[in-house]
């Protein structure tokens, strides 16, 4: 019998499998028997994530009996055969393809805090899941206000000529995209970031107040300032003003105010 047997009724006969429910599924089960032992309390929230969580939804009880039989099958094997590094790598990979990371970390830590304490082992567990979903940690906070902040005044100089953005937007995407400061923040994450600073330059454009920008820049900037990021956000916002291959007497201006402004802050700071 392996430790998970109390599970392993109706692990015959899966025909129907679900990435997101698998990857966060197994994650779950291993969390249990960190620390050496498995309680009803976890026992309980695991089988309470599996039934009732809104994210799982759309598969019907049948469907998630079968596939939570695979699972336990799966566990016990890569237990079994020392192979559950592995196993955790593969399943951390379908979680963070699909956008989830922050969703499955929140499942996890529930298994894991579902006794009422946490053990060394259960922490350096978490610990370890957390950096392999990349997951917010205090890090990637601070990419995440820089993200903001950088992209907020970068979408500003796109959004200050009124024609021929599409060269400006889509070197603000492949910032987002590809540049390593922001590597640990999930695609679904910065995508919500775009999104929203968009809206916020575009309300602030709309006022058509002088005043009211230049708090806005002076916001961003003071938030650039305070992680040390001046030449980061300074080249950045100099690439998309340099990605249609034409300067502007406006976009000039911009960058040499932006510039002005985080050096000033430095020099006070």
């Amino acid at each position: 019998m392996g430790m998970f047997s109390w599970l392993n009724e109706g692990s015959e006969g899966v025909n129907e499998d679900n990435g997101l429910f698998n990857a966060v599924g197994c994650l779950c089960l291993l969390a249990m028997y960190v620390d050496g032992k498995v309680t009803n309390d976890e026992k309980q929230t695991v089988i309470d994530i599996i039934k009732n969580d809104e994210l799982f939804s759309n598969l019907s009880i049948e469907n998630k009996m079968l596939m939570f039989g695979k699972m336990v099958q799966e566990v016990n094997d890569a237990v079994k055969s020392d192979y559950t590094d592995n196993l955790i790598a593969q399943k951390c990979n379908v979680i963070f393809d699909l956008g989830e990371s922050e969703f499955a970390f929140e499942k996890i830590n529930q298994v894991v805090n579902a006794d009422g304490k946490v053990t060394d082992d259960e922490q350096s567990f978490i610990k370890s899941i957390g950096r392999t979903l990349r997951v917010p940690t205090e890090d990637s906070e601070r990419d995440k206000g820089l993200l903001n902040s950088v992209m907020s005044l970068c979408l500003l100089v796109a959004l200050l000529n009124k024609v021929d953005r599409e060269d400006e937007f889509h070197m603000i995407l492949g910032i987002i995209r590809n540049d390593n400061k922001f590597s640990q923040l999930s695609t679904k994450y910065k995508t919500k970031v775009l999104g929203e600073s968009l809206k916020e330059v575009r309300g602030i454009l709309q006022l058509g107040k002088s005043e009211d920008i230049d708090d806005f820049v002076m916001k961003k900037c003071e938030v650039i300032k305070n992680l040390k990021e001046n030449s980061f956000a300074i080249a950045k916002i100099q690439q998309v003003i340099d990605a249609d291959k034409r300067l502007s007497k406006m976009e000039l201006k911009f960058i040499d105010s932006i510039t002005k402004c985080l050096n000033t802050l430095a020099r006070q700071g």
